[in-house]
């Protein structure tokens, strides 16, 4: 994601106009503070960043909720 965040940072500089009228985003970044619970949990920060999940996926059983694919399905 850092590369999106410096790809727009050097618009703001090529075209001299910033996203946000009062300052340009690194100086909004900057404004930013991180979550407690992400400080608290660097693992699931991690894995939230990743392009792919490698975890397990856990659900309880679904069922179909009441009227699925009865006869008046979709839109009138």
């Amino acid at each position: 994601m850092p590369e999106h965040f410096d790809a727009l940072a050097l618009l703001e500089q090529t075209f001299g106009c910033t996203m946000k009228r009062e300052c340009g985003l690194h100086q909004f970044a900057d404004r930013g503070r991180v979550y407690a619970a992400a400080l608290a949990r660097p693992d699931l920060v991690a894995r939230a960043l990743e392009d792919q999940w490698h975890g397990p996926v856990v659900t309880s059983r679904w069922v179909l909720p009441a009227g699925a694919f009865g006869e008046s399905v979709g839109p009138g």
